[in-house]
Order: structure tokens, then sequence, then C-alpha cells
């Protein structure tokens, strides 16, 4: 069940903390790869830097969930820091550059 910090019936000497716990939990675990710096993982979500590509991975991701397609992420919209928010979906990172790949490879 989602909640917010602020939800919470939190007592008189614990609420100017709420800020600061706040921004150290938006903060993330930063994710390796990629081709846009600054993902961070929060609980299942993954936070990253939007720009003009956006809406159109947007409406991709949106396009091959509609179509059934196994492990794609849902977009969940955009964050207080501007950031948008997907899914996270466990796996590992692969240097395309160094890998050499084959399609026994590939596991979804």
């Amino acid at each position: 069940m989602a909640w917010r910090l602020k939800d919470v019936d939190w007592l008189a000497p614990d609420r100017r903390f709420l800020d600061e716990l706040a921004e150290r939990l938006l903060d993330g675990e930063p994710l390796p790869g990629g081709n846009v710096g600054g993902a961070v993982r929060i609980g299942q979500t993954v936070r990253r830097p939007t720009g003009p590509w956006t809406p159109a991975v947007h409406a991709v991701l949106s396009h091959l969930s509609s179509a059934e397609l196994a492990a794609v992420p849902r977009v969940h919209g955009v964050d207080v820091r501007g950031r948008e928010v997907l899914d996270y979906l466990p796996g590992e990172v692969i240097d395309v550059d160094t890998a050499l790949l084959s399609p026994s490879d590939w596991s979804i």
C-alpha cells in the first residue's frame, strides 16, 4: 500500500525531521549503465532524468505493455524532483562494447 510520510500521525518532535528524511529517501541507490546519467533505484521503482525523448519512450513502453510483452516497465509519472518514475526490473548491466552475446544469453 502506497503511503506518504506526511500522512503518518508523527509525534511533534519527529515532524521537524520529515523534510530531511524525504530528501534522503528521494536520493535512492545509484544504478550503473544506461545512456542517461543519474538513474537511481527507490524501492521497486527507477527514477531518472527526463528529456525531450521522454514522451516517445513512454509511448513505446505503453505500446509494448498493451501488446502484453513480458518484462516491460510501467510508467508511473514524474516525481517531485522532475524525474520519470518507472518500474524497477532486476537484471545485470552488460557492457555492449566488450560483451559478446548470442540469443542463448537472452533471458526475460
